[in-house]
């Protein structure tokens, strides 16, 4: 394969973006796009190599440029930062609605707190990444889930507690409800990621 190339791969299909995401890696391809309904996958992928996951709207606009360019280029930039997006914040896909009918003994989720590729530090002894079948080592890592939202959470209720150390685990739970947005930047209700309600 050119090393020069970018590839594109419609990865739309049930379980098909890991799948593609392998056979890029196996292939050693320089750098590649993806076309995913699932765009937070990321979230969970890594790549071992250029990559960017980009929604099927954007497949139109893409298919357009490459198919009416003679030398279709293609570019990444780093340490680009992106900010007013809108809405935000959203409930990551991977994130607990509350009780579902096939587990009612599971109580809802009273906050949510930021999960989603947030820095941390992080065990040297445990890499970060392979390339190439090389594991990586290093002080950070990028990650999210539930072990990233929760010390956020826990530092929130631990620096409450420094200040009100009188209070009770449930009036720590109670002022952090009471006092937390329910709201997006764009001032409607805070929507799931996935289905935008």
């Amino acid at each position: 394969m050119n090393s020069d190339k970018v590839v594109l791969c419609n990865a739309t299909g049930t379980d098909s973006l890991g799948s593609a995401i392998s056979a890029a890696q196996s292939a050693r391809v320089r750098a590649a796009l993806f076309l995913s309904s699932d765009l937070f996958r990321e979230l969970s992928e890594g790549f071992v190599f250029l990559g960017m996951i980009l929604s099927p709207q954007d497949a139109p606009t893409l298919m357009h440029y490459i198919q009416r360019s003679r030398t279709p280029k293609a570019s990444i930039k780093f340490a680009v930062t992106v900010v007013d997006t809108k809405p935000a914040p959203l409930v990551a896909t991977y994130s607990s609605r509350g009780p579902a009918a096939s587990c009612s003994m599971v109580l809802k989720l009273g906050l949510f707190a930021p999960g989603s590729l947030i820095l941390a530090s992080w065990v040297e002894n445990i890499s970060v990444a392979n390339v190439e079948q090389q594991p990586l080592f290093g002080k950070f890592n990028i990650i999210s889930e539930t072990s990233m939202w929760c010390p956020h959470a826990s530092g929130m209720a631990a620096l409450l507690k420094a200040v009100h150390p009188e209070w009770r685990p449930a009036a720590v739970r109670s002022a952090m409800m009471t006092t937390a947005s329910a709201v997006d930047n764009t001032f409607a209700p805070i929507k799931d990621m996935s289905g935008g309600h």
